[in-house]
């Protein structure tokens, strides 16, 4: 999975300003997320989420999966852009009871935890500032 070493904790990165940054931030969190793909704590959470769901009911896979990241992951601000794997916030869901992250956090395991299920979805930057640069990502 991992070449013989273990999952990385958090990708600490210094990021250039602007869009070339957010780009950075958006290929790393795709690497994650594919990385995910083959591990089976983060698989063992998303069958665990649609498990009593019944079968072809895509719609309620979609918002079970939201529903429990919102549910999981308290949002904050973060000093230093960095951005937990996948595997890192389902073991702290599963020690705490909550992990903590800000949005790119909370996208990279919902995207995750929705390829598991087969779901087909990507990544949205959009600005809401005034100087047009890039601060929030959501599936």
């Amino acid at each position: 999975m991992f070449a013989g070493r273990p999952a990385p904790l958090h990708e600490v990165v210094q990021l250039a300003e602007g869009w070339p940054g957010t780009n950075h931030t958006v290929s790393i969190i795709a690497r994650l997320v594919e990385e995910a793909q083959m591990d089976p704590a983060v698989r063992q959470v998303a069958e665990n989420i649609v498990r009593r769901i019944p079968e072809h009911d895509k719609p309620r896979e979609i918002r079970a999966i939201s529903d429990f990241v919102r549910r999981h992951v308290r949002y904050t601000n973060e000093g230093i852009e960095t951005t937990k794997t996948p595997r890192v916030l389902v073991d702290e869901i599963e020690k705490y009871g909550t992990a903590i992250g800000d949005c790119d956090d909370m996208v990279t395991l919902w995207l995750a935890l929705q390829r598991m299920v087969g779901t087909k979805c990507r990544l949205r930057v959009f600005s809401q500032r005034q100087d047009g640069q890039a601060n929030h990502i959501f599936g």
